[in-house]
């Protein structure tokens, strides 16, 4: 017995949890010897194994020693009133609980243990706003407590309350401000109501006292938070043009079956004819890859779309006037970035684009070349250099849109997914952004790239409204959408494969802290 004792007393005084083995010691030795022989030791014992014996559901045990304790002391003892409501708590009578609680406290406000144990009672039944009430009457007395600011900021979370959760999380911060939990709670909380500058600061305040919190590393990372400064320029650049090459590759074909369906006469032929009409006549490799090295010509032009894409937002983000909302400068910012990189980019490569459609709508056994394209451009249209820009505005009026509509709407829908979307499941919010964002804008521009495609491959420069006028008389309205399935095809798959690739490269390109 003396040995049981001992370890009793070890763990009370190095305040060390060990409930189910001061249990095994009541039932196997301290049970079945009387306790006198301790002395006041023995109330110690039994408040012990009574407050072990709740831990582990033992109600019967702990109904043995309260018994004990209320026969010495009586249950006018404050102690033994908190040891009865505890047992009252335990097996389900809240009610009595928290009456005993509220007395105690009319005699002793500032008892932080009761007020604590009324808070946990409060939160056992779900009364969380009367949770809430006391805790902040409880910080009225103990402002530093750290446990406390927590708990209330939780249950603040769990109304949904999220500035009030942010000021208790900005207390914790006050109290300890080297601790890189408290940096990332008060960001994660300002990411979730929209707060993105506060978020991002943090983020990076927890990276500096813990560089590998990796929910912050992974949270930083989202690519409508990063902005060109934040990048390798040359290792991202690098690598999104080698992705660019890939996709291009695996997407030719289904570019080329959209040219041929928008650019014929027929409007009865359907997509799969058109591919077996191409595979059978033309082959599988030189049929479907016709004009397949000149479009991989305006890859050398990709870095500037993205460098001015990136370098846009930058710009425009450090700039946002103080009377328009983040949010709404972030869609003008996505909105006009997207604009300005498809000028500049449709300037330089709308010339290859008109010479590799017109290569695309000739069959590979009719043996024309590049050059014999360059020639009637420049010769027998009668342009002369501008038969190269032909479309030219069409394609601008096409283009600017698409990349306004779709990286704003992408960056948008990300962020809105991201509070949807369980953090567990983070990885499928930039595939499911580029779904929405493409499909839906594919479908808004499709009657612009269908003028577009016939302005460029006319063999006389002719106005967009005749073009217009000619495809209504040959195909009707329903002409305006021909060859939407296989560019919504082309469309889908190819910005969800590069916007996949786009953000596991931006995040890959992110510069170290220390830079």
């Amino acid at each position: 017995m003396q040995s049981a004792i001992e370890k009793l007393r070890k763990y009370r005084e190095e305040n060390y949890r060990s409930h189910d083995e001061v249990i095994e010691l009541w039932k196997t030795v301290l049970s079945k010897h009387n306790l006198s022989s301790l002395g006041d030791e023995k109330w110690l014992v039994l408040e012990q194994v009574f407050k072990c014996a709740l831990h582990c559901s033992q109600q019967s045990i702990a109904f043995e020693c309260l018994e004990q304790l209320k026969k010495e002391f009586k249950s006018t003892s404050h102690r033994v009133s908190v040891l009865n409501a505890m047992y009252d708590e335990s097996i389900g009578d809240y009610e009595k609980a928290e009456q005993v609680y509220s007395t105690l406290l009319k005699d002793n406000e500032t008892d932080a243990t009761i007020h604590k144990r009324k808070i946990c009672l409060l939160k056992e039944q779900n009364k969380i706003r009367d949770a809430i009430n006391e805790l902040n009457t409880y910080l009225e007395l103990y402002q530093v407590d750290q446990e406390a600011w927590g708990e209330l900021c939780e249950l603040y979370l769990l109304e949904h309350d999220y500035a009030k959760a942010a000021f208790c999380a900005e207390e914790l911060i006050l109290i300890n401000p080297h601790n890189h939990l408290n940096h990332e709670r008060y960001a994660s909380i300002c990411y979730s109501y929209d707060k993105y500058e506060f978020a991002r600061a943090y983020y990076f305040s927890t990276i500096k006292f813990n560089p590998n919190n990796m929910r912050a590393l992974i949270r930083e990372r989202n690519s409508h938070e990063l902005y060109w400064d934040d990048l390798n320029k040359g290792k991202f650049l690098s690598l999104l043009t080698a992705s660019s090459l890939v996709v291009r590759t695996c997407f030719h074909p289904l570019g080329l079956i959209k040219v041929r369906l928008q650019t014929g006469t027929n409007g009865s032929i359907s997509t799969a004819h058109m591919i077996k009409q191409i595979w059978y006549r033309e082959g599988p490799v030189r049929g479907f890859y016709r004009g397949f090295p000149l479009s991989l010509s305006s890859l050398i032009f990709e870095p500037v779309f993205t460098g001015i894409l990136e370098q846009m937002r930058t710009v425009l983000k450090n700039n946002r006037p103080n009377q328009i909302s983040s949010a709404q400068w972030d869609i003008i910012t996505g909105t006009l970035s997207g604009c300005i990189a498809a000028l500049i980019y449709q300037s330089l490569t709308v010339p290859l684009d008109v010479t590799a459609q017109r290569i695309m709508i000739t069959k590979s056994r009719d043996g024309v070349h590049v050059s014999n394209i360059i020639r009637d451009i420049y010769y027998r249209s009668g342009d002369g250099f501008c038969g190269f820009y032909k479309g030219y505005m069409v394609s601008l009026s096409m283009s600017i849109p698409f990349n306004s509509i779709i990286w704003t709407m992408y960056w948008q829908v990300q962020a809105k997914l991201e509070r949807i979307i369980p953090y567990q499941h983070n990885q499928l919010v930039a595939p499911l952004s580029a779904i929405i964002a493409s499909l839906l804008t594919s479908l808004l521009t499709q009657p612009i790239d269908v003028l577009k495609t016939r302005l460029q491959v006319a063999a006389k420069r002719q106005s967009l409204w005749r073009t217009f006028q000619l495809l209504i008389d040959e195909r009707g309205f329903r002409g305006c959408f021909s060859g939407s399935l296989p560019r919504a095809c082309t469309i889908v798959p190819y910005y969800l494969t590069m916007m996949s690739l786009y953000e596991v490269i931006k995040r890959a390109s992110v510069r170290s802290i220390s830079n």
